[in-house]
């Protein structure tokens, strides 16, 4: 019988530090360009747009700082996967388990009657 699990999967601290580390480089890398770019725009519509593109790269620099900051000092951050992964039971899908049993029978291992209560109850399960 086939079963479904759910993993949840969260970085860890080190990738935690990387991502404050590159957040906080983007931040000045593009405060720095924008800035260059206000400088030497004289268009309005080209001012505008950089404003407009500066606060949304900050936004999002800052969003990554303030999330590898959580991580770093332990509250638990949002999920980032969530897998449902199908495993089977301890003993194997419906047909490895027949033939599993027959095995046993042919070696020997288990008595007919054993072998004929064991195959009905796998055959009676939800498959």
């Amino acid at each position: 019988m086939k079963q479904i699990q759910q993993i949840r999967v969260r970085p860890g601290k080190s990738g935690s530090i990387v991502l404050i580390v590159v957040g906080s480089l983007f931040f000045v890398f593009g405060t720095f360009l924008t800035g260059a770019g206000l400088a030497d725009s004289s268009e309005r519509d080209l001012w505008i747009l950089l404003w407009l593109f500066r606060i949304i790269w900050w936004a999002v620099c800052l969003s990554m700082i303030a999330y590898g900051v959580l991580m770093v000092v332990g509250k638990k951050p949002p999920v980032m996967v969530e897998a449902d992964i199908e495993g089977k039971d301890g003993e194997g899908d419906f047909d490895t388990r027949l033939r599993k049993l027959e095995a046993l029978r042919t070696e020997g291992l288990i008595s007919r009657q054993e072998y004929d209560n064991k195959r009905t109850e796998i055959i009676q399960e939800k498959w």
